[in-house]
């Protein structure tokens, strides 16, 4: 019967439970990863079976088939090589270590047992919350920005002979400082810095009171009139009267973010973005238009 250990999976942000099996049998020596895995889960053998080498535990003539589970969903990313690397030290070993369903390992693997970060590693977290798992093991990170979820227990561990310790119940003593994940930042870097600030604005007495509206309800709005009448002017103020965004949001728009490959610093204000006037909708796609009467939409895109 093979072994198992639970995962997470995503697809765009959205999250799924990724079973992870492992069979090992006499054969020839080989070690297969199926389960529609893309090019960096397909290196993560190299990974786990330098890190079986490297716990000294015996492989020779072995074939190791490991399964990621449902088959019919495509997995990408190395967060699965650690729950690899225990679903078949859960073969290999006498006595197996105890673990259950209840727990999610999400971390990727150095060639010397080091667990280590991933891309897409602060959404993984969030999603294997929500689907309720009661423990969760992670790389030595700090998990203070996640603060307290209650009814679920996060482990930071800094390499395999640890995280074998801690299964067995054996005391690990870690002097590794965590790394910080996230810096808190007052404006993201990918964002530029704006001067104007809707307090210095007068006039325009009917557009900033619908601005104010449309800030305080989270709606689109539209500002439209000729050249030079203020809407770059009220639009590129339009983010200071924002309201700040709680902390999941924080969390959920840093993952979008960081699946995007995009710098965004851990930032309490929304994201705010100011193309050039002279951007046109032919030339750049942007939500502005070079016709005589030009058009501004704020919080949305024509």
């Amino acid at each position: 019967m093979a072994s198992h250990i639970m995962s997470v999976g995503l697809q765009g942000m959205k999250g799924h439970v990724v079973r992870v099996e492992a069979s090992v049998r006499s054969d020839k020596e080989q070690c297969v990863i199926i389960g529609l895995p893309d090019a960096s889960i397909k290196e993560s053998k190299e990974r786990v079976l330098s890190c079986l080498h490297a716990l000294d535990l015996d492989i020779e003539m072995k074939k190791i088939t490991i399964h990621l589970s449902p088959a019919d969903v495509r997995k990408s990313g190395t967060g699965f090589d650690c729950a690899m690397l225990l679903a078949v030290m859960q073969e290999v070993l006498k006595k197996p270590l105890p673990i259950d369903d209840s727990t999610c390992v999400l971390s990727a693997l150095s060639l010397n047992g080091e667990l280590m970060q991933f891309h897409g590693m602060i959404p993984a977290i969030q999603q294997a919350i929500i689907l309720g798992f009661k423990r969760i093991i992670l790389p030595p990170i700090d998990v203070s920005f996640l603060r307290k979820v209650s009814d679920v227990e996060l482990v930071p561990l800094p390499n395999i002979n640890t995280l074998v310790s801690y299964l067995q119940g054996q005391p690990s003593l870690v002097f590794d400082h965590p790394t910080q994940l996230l810096v808190e930042e007052h404006e993201s870097s990918t964002t530029t810095q704006s001067t104007t600030d809707i307090s210095s604005i007068r006039g325009h007495k009917a557009a900033k009171r619908a601005m104010e509206i449309s800030a305080a309800g989270g709606h689109h709005i539209l500002l439209s009139g000729p050249p030079g009448c203020g809407k770059s002017m009220l639009a590129d103020a339009f983010h200071t009267i924002l309201p700040d965004l709680p902390h999941e949001a924080m969390l959920e728009l840093y993952g979008i973010y960081h699946l995007a490959r995009e710098a965004r610093g851990f930032s309490s204000r929304p994201p705010y973005r100011n193309p050039h006037h002279s951007a046109s909708r032919e030339k750049r796609k942007a939500p502005f238009s070079s016709d005589r009467h030009k058009t501004v939409c704020v919080g949305g895109v024509l």
